[in-house]
């Protein structure tokens, strides 16, 4: 057993298929692609502030309303909510991973690229009590049917290199009362992308590098239930556009 605090834990057991392949196109060009399941048993995690909230007033679940912690003197507003771990039943996903991959001498310099994408298929938590799809719905948090990544550098034997990254995440729905899975209210929340840019010139002693992340200052997508800030910092940029200098010298 795994103690958490004063509470026993099962420990968790999972079931993992993989199934993939990877196709040399030509010499420095490379295709793979990975199919995954991925099935936990007694899965341990962290009770979010959303799904206490909707098991509590949404499911009427008594054990999840004595999490929320209210304050008399305050006309019994919410004061704190409990977010204990727990074995919350099973957790099935199945998805796919794609990666272009491509390294080339342009006389010029080399260039590398990498483009990779993820299609989630499926991602279903079963707390014992119901089964929550969570692909495409933010009733348990950001898991958009897509998600994508761009990188590419140049070097030059000179030292000198740039490069940029581009990160893709897909929309999905956001429903009133944080409940997707019951048909309540829904509205779209938009993709989002967030573009890197970088330069470096390095000698055999100095490195010194540039670069602007978040390059157009593109805020994190608006969600009313996210816990954090009205979005998901687990998953978006919230500093916005950033510059940067990292000098490095050898002695």
């Amino acid at each position: 057993l795994v103690t958490h605090g004063n509470q026993k834990l099962d420990p968790e057991t999972a079931r993992v298929t993989t199934s993939g392949a990877v196709l040399e196109l030509f010499r420095g060009l490379a295709l793979s692609v990975d199919l995954w399941k991925i099935d936990v048993d007694h899965a341990i995690r962290q009770l979010t502030a959303p799904e206490i909230f909707t098991s509590c007033y949404e499911r009427g679940i008594r054990a999840f309303c004595s999490l929320v912690h209210r304050d008399p003197a305050r006309g019994f507003a919410i004061d704190f909510v409990d977010s204990p771990t727990f074995n919350l039943g099973t957790t099935s996903t199945t998805g796919l991973d794609a990666a272009v991959d491509l390294t080339r001498d342009t006389g010029l310099g080399q260039l590398r690229a990498r483009f990779d994408a993820q299609r989630l298929f499926k991602f279903d938590i079963d707390d014992t009590i119901s089964v929550l799809h969570a692909q495409g719905n933010y009733d348990a948090g950001v898991y958009p049917n897509l998600k994508a990544n761009l990188s590419a550098s140049w070097q030059h034997a000179t030292g000198l290199s740039a490069g940029f990254n581009v990160t893709f995440v897909g929309s999905f729905l956001e429903c009133q009362n944080n409940n997707c899975n019951g048909g309540a209210p829904s509205r779209d929340v938009a993709s989002w992308r967030k573009v890197d840019v970088f330069s470096t010139f390095a000698t055999r002693r100095m490195k010194l590098t540039v670069g602007v992340n978040n390059v157009f200052d593109t805020p994190p997508p608006t969600i009313y239930i996210g816990f954090q800030g009205d979005s998901d910092a687990a998953t978006y940029n919230y500093l916005g556009r950033f510059f940067y200098a990292r000098l490095t010298q050898s002695f």
